[in-house]
């Protein structure tokens, strides 16, 4: 009788379709692809805000003519009728000779002759340059964000990357050699960022990418060679374990001492290596170097010593006072970013993430480690 009487009352309501339960799945997914959807837009907005922001600031470069190497190498074309060679000919000769005179193992930086052999025009060369210092710019923002799980921190990175541009003279790695320190920096960076993705997310196929990458940088310019310590680092900042952070470290450690090795072989065995290019050890001298190449990454070094003289006419005409308080201007504008920063990050949500000191013994890294080599070169400690 129970049952008689709660079967009307059952009727009564909505009945049950099995076709809801798929519906609401439906609708779910649709939710969250556009969640993702909006998020990626986000992404993408935010990444060519900041990009905007550096392509800015490094637009005076797009009014610059051809500066040091450049000014050679930009005659391939001329050059390959004056030797009879085809671009691939002039290409493998001159990394071969580089090889065989210097003993130096970079063939991976001759890829500036088919450079050249295709943009011959100065501006479509300039915005090839400028293409090469973005995206390796990118690659840093990809990498800080994977390390850090944080957005804020390498939009911070990136919006005080215009305070440290700075064009030189001579021997400047944005207006000169053909993109060459953009585009190891550029491997560099993927390089690491793949590295962590493997430690994140073990992908088949993907550590291997990240050794490649590596390689492609270290056979480009040597002065990659101390970056492989990179690696230990971010492993540590992620596995908080020395002994695993060397382990997973080792095929980029392996790299750089095969390349050590064949470069040391290769200068035993070169024909006429001149005194330029070879290791000249002299404390003194190894000091000076290394602590002009790491101050000469400092904002507005270039401008306030001038070596060239370049900007002695301007600083002529400003007020004597304007001019005594200048590096007192620069040093309270490094505290209140400073102290920005730290407001900011304090205020962020998921600061706990973050790893302070990992993250802060990186980007230390970062500054001392490329001028290690440097600081060992003839050609640079004869600089001034």
């Amino acid at each position: 009788m129970y049952l008689v009487e709660v079967a009307p009352h059952l009727k009564e309501g909505p009945a049950y379709d099995p076709g809801d339960e798929s519906s609401a799945s439906c609708t779910l997914n649709k939710s969250m692809l556009n969640m993702k959807f909006q998020t990626r837009r986000n992404d993408i907005i935010l990444l060519a805000s900041l990009l905007l922001v550096n392509a800015l600031a490094l637009m005076p470069m797009l009014d610059t003519g051809f500066i040091s190497d450049d000014i050679i190498n930009s005659q391939i074309r001329g050059h390959m009728i004056e030797t009879n060679r085809s671009l691939w000919g002039v290409t493998s000769f001159y990394a071969q000779e580089w090889l065989k005179n210097e003993g130096r193992l970079f063939p991976f930086a001759f890829y500036i002759y088919s450079v050249f052999y295709v943009l011959q025009n100065i501006l479509l060369y300039k915005l090839f340059v400028l293409s090469a210092v973005l995206a390796s710019i990118a690659a840093f923002f990809f990498f800080v964000r994977r390390l850090t799980s944080s957005e804020l921190i390498p939009s911070i990175a990136l919006l005080l990357l215009p305070v440290m541009f700075q064009f030189r003279g001579s021997w400047d790695p944005i207006l000169a050699f053909c993109a060459q320190y953009p585009v190891v920096c550029l491997f560099l960076y993927c390089s690491l960022n793949l590295f962590l993705r493997a430690l994140d997310e073990p992908e088949r196929g993907v550590p291997l990418l990240a050794i490649l990458l590596f390689l492609c940088s270290g056979l480009v310019f040597e002065v990659v060679y101390p970056m492989c310590l990179l690696y230990v680092g971010v492993a540590y900042v992620r596995l908080d374990k020395l002994k695993p952070s060397f382990r997973v470290s080792l095929p980029f450690i392996t790299v750089t001492l095969c390349l050590v090795f064949a470069s040391i072989i290769f200068r035993k065995l070169a024909i006429a290596p001149s005194a330029t290019y070879q290791m000249h050890i002299d404390v003194g001298l190894i000091l000076k170097t290394y602590l002009l190449q790491v101050c000469g990454a400092l904002p507005f070094v270039y401008y306030i010593f001038d070596p060239h003289a370049i900007f002695a006419d301007q600083r002529d005409k400003w007020p004597v006072a304007l001019v005594q308080i200048f590096p007192l201007f620069i040093l309270l504008s490094a505290l209140t970013v400073v102290a920005i920063g730290r407001r900011l990050l304090g205020r962020y949500r998921r600061l706990d993430t973050v790893p302070r000191s990992g993250l802060a013994a990186i980007g230390i890294m970062l500054f001392i480690l490329p001028a290690a080599l440097i600081s060992l070169s003839p050609k640079y400690q004869m600089q001034p």
